[in-house]
């Protein structure tokens, strides 16, 4: 039986960063600060914060299916 969870695909969205692959995380340049030597960092364009790679599903935006173990099946429980 197909599983609902992931509709069979074995995976789903990353919980983490929402499917994206990426999280906010503190800029390198002007570690998070948003500002270098008092004017906005370019890198981040003085927010702070830039895109980094999700550490969950390590950018690719997706995870294992649990509901399945990554299978896409499910035992068809009424069957067993």
């Amino acid at each position: 039986m197909i599983c609902n969870a992931c509709n069979g695909d074995g995976e789903v969205d990353c919980g983490k960063c929402q499917g994206t692959g990426s999280v906010p995380v503190n800029c390198d340049e002007c570690k998070g600060t948003g500002k270098v030597d008092a004017i906005d960092c370019d890198l981040c364009n003085g927010t702070g914060k830039v895109d980094g790679k999700c550490t969950e599903c390590f950018g690719g935006g997706s995870i294992m299916c649990e509901a399945c173990d990554g299978t896409g099946n499910v035992a068809d429980k009424g069957n067993e």
